[in-house]
């Protein structure tokens, strides 16, 4: 379960700049895995900071869009 990272540190290098939700979905589980030994920087009330805008996408199903 700790691949879920390579879909977002990867999506840079796509042309279309979409994180599709499960995606995001594999992310935060990884994410929650390895949370205790991240930086601070990437967490907000020991969730990533942009948790809000992940969980969203996969509730809906929806692709996260970069621009």
């Amino acid at each position: 379960n700790l691949d879920g990272f390579f879909s977002f540190i990867l999506h840079s290098n796509h042309e279309t700049g979409i994180l599709h939700s499960s995606d995001a979905r594999d992310f935060l589980k990884t994410f929650d895995i390895v949370k205790d030994y991240l930086d601070e920087e990437l967490k907000f009330n020991d969730e990533f900071y942009l948790n809000d805008i992940f969980q969203e996408s996969v509730t809906t199903g929806e692709p996260i869009h970069f621009f």
